[in-house]
């Protein structure tokens, strides 16, 4: 309850560069894939155990730069952290976390306008897109700079895909058009056609159903209305 009250009285107000797209109200992975649409290249670099790379030390400082005396930002950074690091799931840790990042934020976006492309990050996803041949020394560079600022890369999930590849950021698929992999979408179609046939099996999966549809309708509005369609469908079973 109190992480909820100091993200909604003090975390809430901050304003974040337009490239940082995870964790932010009204933005999410359709913003963010929209930088990388029809890229002829795409750079991805995973940042590895993102939250509990946050100190309590970084937590305090930030709330320092926030202009609060050096007891109430000890306060607060000891209220927001566990075991000294940010806790995953906590109210407070997404936004600390992109505060946190944002001095990386600052010199991986200085490089993106040095190698002329465009820079985006979505929680612990970077991405790097444009006419550059990007390479191995490339995310060499990059990594220095994330290591000298506290973080890590992983470097089972950083990969380089060229026009020819299917590029995928943050679970899209963005060389045309920002949707996710078609497997994904085959497996919500069959399951809005069996809930359609078979509406009795579905009727306690309502609000599972109006997620998906929702996230849809970022991409494709009239498959969305056909989704939605069918889950009124199942409501008016359920009801009568």
């Amino acid at each position: 309850m109190i992480q909820r009250w100091i993200y909604e009285n003090i975390l809430s107000n901050i304003k974040l560069p337009g490239y940082i797209t995870g964790f932010v109200i009204g933005k999410n992975i359709f913003n963010n894939a929209a930088f990388h649409l029809e890229s002829k290249n795409l750079m991805v670099i995973d940042i590895e155990d993102f939250f509990p790379s946050v100190s309590e030390r970084s937590v305090f400082e930030i709330f320092r730069k926030l202009d609060y005396p050096v007891k109430v930002a000890n306060r607060l950074a000891k209220i927001c952290t566990l075991k000294r690091r940010l806790p995953q799931g906590a109210p407070t840790s997404p936004m600390l976390a992109n505060m946190a990042f944002m001095p990386i934020d600052n010199k991986l976006m200085e490089l993106a306008e040095a190698w002329e492309c465009v820079y985006s990050r979505y929680a612990d996803d970077i991405a790097f897109s444009g006419q550059t041949v990007f390479s191995s020394k490339d995310i060499a560079e990059i990594t220095k700079i994330i290591r000298d600022g506290g973080f890590r890369v992983n470097r089972r999930k950083t990969r380089i895909i060229g026009s020819g590849g299917r590029q995928i950021l943050a679970g899209l698929v963005v060389n045309k058009i920002g949707k996710p992999a078609r497997s994904r979408r085959m497996f919500w179609r069959s399951m809005f056609y069996h809930a359609e046939k078979y509406p009795e099996e579905f009727i306690n999966k309502i609000e599972e159903l109006k997620g998906v549809a929702a996230y849809i309708n970022e991409y494709d509005n009239s498959l969305s209305n056909k989704y939605f369609e069918i889950i009124k469908g199942l409501e008016a079973k359920k009801q009568g």
